[in-house]
């Protein structure tokens, strides 16, 4: 085997590289500095290994190879793309912002943790189980939203109030000058805030001054302890006003004096719009927590509009406003029934015996375990009664609380006739456990 050994080679005129028209074979090791490959149909051809101690740019500083640093840079973004799709295994695969634009996945994905603000055109379609942990840190279904009635549909005490107090389930309206009206809207076809967003509460206001708001208790001051919560809702007014949103910590009987979270002003216009509002609550350490706490979140109505208009409540945990968490009918009553119920008692079976001046009683289960003994009953629909199928007349009549989920009620009933059945006739009962 010849061999050749030169400092240098130069091309015939001893001013460039030599032309190897027929190629050249290396087989032991080399080192090249500045060596240029290429001309043919393929430029370079390693048939066993070959290492790059440097970095390897391809194309105009596009791409870069860095095996120092672990690194493969291309330009402004990277497509991968193989006919039988990308595989990333061994390890994680990491990213501060990463597009998919689609996953095709004919097994199973597991996510351990998906933290994301937002995941856009994602669809179900195919999807026969999905598991995931949280959004925003709350779960993803199931009471996200601890605003009880905020689609405003359940209206148990009546659809119009003017006076102080409970209004539209678990809603409540204080009020220290003029007159007020609140009830619950219907929205007109076309001019729904949301899809499928039918009612609404409208606050119509005379001669406003002092004090004004719509507030909801949220029962346990304990929730959300130290983390930060999201208010969202639609509204609209008359006139362009600024709507602040309140949050307050009531530490409840035999607690801590109440702590007011915070205000976020809100600017309302004349069109239905979606606000938010983000609090962080501070944490409960050092607090005594008594019974019947709450968190209580207000609407300070300015006295500048004569009729205000908002749905949509939600209250939820995180700093991002998630869509409105639609509950079905019965969830939503059932949900505001564990707070105040109407009792029908249309033919409820009473038993007494006796002559004039009947003395009777009866016992009902209730359809809802209220949140605590209830604090108070009251008649609503007057009480009446039919005595062997005749009428009676009611002269005295009494309700109180067993327990949670159960009342009684004593009726003096006067009529001609008497057996050991007796029915009330029609009336209801009005059972508040409300905090």
């Amino acid at each position: 085997m010849s061999r050749i050994r030169a400092n240098q080679f130069t091309d015939k005129a001893g001013t460039g590289a030599p032309t190897f028209p027929n190629g050249v074979q290396i087989t032991g090791v080399s080192t090249l500095g500045n060596t240029v490959v290429g001309g043919g149909t393929t430029q370079l051809v390693v048939t066993g290994n070959a290492r790059i101690t440097g970095i390897l740019t391809i194309g105009t500083s596009s791409i870069t190879l860095d095996g120092s640093s672990n690194q493969v840079n291309v330009g402004t973004g990277v497509t991968l793309h193989h006919t039988n799709g990308v595989q990333v295994g061994g390890n994680n695969l990491h990213s501060t912002v990463l597009t998919v634009n689609n996953i095709n996945a004919s097994g199973v994905v597991t996510v351990t943790t998906l933290n994301a603000t937002s995941i856009v055109g994602v669809t179900t379609a195919g999807i026969t189980t999905a598991y995931i942990g949280a959004v925003n840190d709350g779960p993803i279904s199931g009471t996200r939203n601890r605003i009880i009635n905020g689609a405003m549909e359940i209206a148990q005490r009546g659809t119009s109030h003017t006076a102080n107090g409970y209004t539209l389930d678990r809603w409540i309206v204080y009020n220290s000058g003029g007159t007020f009206t609140l009830s619950q809207q219907t929205a007109a076809s076309g001019s729904q805030p949301e899809n499928g967003m039918t009612k609404f509460l409208r606050i119509a206001r005379t001669s406003p001054s002092g004090i004004f708001y719509l507030s909801q208790k949220i029962e346990d001051v304990s929730l959300y302890d130290g983390f930060a919560v999201t208010v969202s809702f639609y509204a609209k007014a008359n006139t362009n006003i600024t709507l602040p949103v309140r949050l307050i910590q009531e530490f409840g009987s035999g607690g801590s004096t109440a702590v007011t979270v915070g205000t976020v002003n809100t600017s309302v216009t004349s069109s239905w719009a979606k606000y938010t509002a983000t609090f962080t609550l501070p944490s409960l350490s050092g607090k005594t927590v008594g019974t019947s706490s709450f968190l209580e979140l207000a609407f300070d109505t300015p006295a500048t509009y004569s009729t205000l208009d908002i749905t949509g409540v939600q209250l939820e945990a995180g700093s991002v406003a998630t869509p409105f968490e639609r509950r079905n009918y019965g969830q939503e009553l059932a949900l505001c029934q564990r707070y105040f119920q109407v009792l029908d008692l249309t033919k409820k079976v009473i038993m007494g015996n006796g002559s004039t001046g009947l003395n009777c009683e009866a016992s009902f289960t209730l359809p809802m375990t209220m949140r605590t003994t209830p604090t108070s009953i009251s008649e609503g629909a007057t009480i009446t009664a039919r005595l062997d199928g005749g009428a009676g007349t009611v002269t005295g009549k009494s309700l109180f609380a067993v327990d949670s989920s159960n009342i009684s009620i004593f009726i003096t009933i006067t009529g001609s006739s008497y057996s050991n059945s007796k029915l009330i006739g029609a009336g209801t009962a009005l059972i508040n456990a409300e905090l």
